[in-house]
């Protein structure tokens, strides 16, 4: 039995660079689909939020909703920000903030990519009220780049909810005063 080298070679270096040029490939598409398809989405904006508490140690609170408008910007998957409380409802009673009563926060926070389930967000913000500092997350899903949902968690009056962030502002203005 006779073995044809050149041939066998030729063969091998055939199969070499198709192999190569698969895996290039193959890589080129995978990383195509995981700009395109399987990227961060994009938080940066403006923001419009609110928290509705649910459970709270202090019961006047239990079924109030917060309002805040908040300025996000985002550095690959690290969040920062900053915003204001705008709006508060008690029951019946509608409470806007203005000028030196607007509590002021400020935003930290990541984004985990999630391939087969929604992203997740995990927001930190402090806020300096009225009578004293506390700190507050919020546990969000990202329903479409303009929607994230989720639970919340706070040190004020031990208080936890649902809270819901939509893209833009329509209604409320950064104020400039106090």
């Amino acid at each position: 039995m006779q073995i044809d080298l050149p041939y066998l070679l030729s063969q091998l270096s055939i199969n070499a660079a198709a192999t190569i040029l698969g895996g290039l490939l193959l890589a080129l598409i995978l990383f195509l689909l995981s700009d395109k398809l399987f990227s961060l989405p994009n938080l940066n904006g403006i923001w419009t939020f609110n928290v509705e508490i649910k459970q709270t140690s202090y019961n006047p609170y239990k079924n109030m909703t917060l309002t805040y408008i908040a300025l996000i910007w985002q550095e690959g998957n690290k969040i920062y920000g900053s915003g204001e409380k705008v709006k508060e409802i008690t029951g019946d009673t509608v409470r806007n903030y203005t000028g030196n009563y607007r509590s002021k926060i400020n935003i930290q926070g990541y984004v985990t990519k999630r391939y087969i389930r929604k992203s997740e967000i995990i927001l930190h913000y402090n806020e300096i009220g009225e009578q004293r500092e506390s700190s507050t997350i919020n546990i969000l899903k990202v329903i479409n780049e303009s929607k994230m949902v989720g639970d919340y968690i706070s040190t004020i009056a031990n208080s936890s909810g649902i809270s819901c962030w939509i893209r833009g502002n329509k209604i409320f203005k950064f104020d400039n005063q106090g």
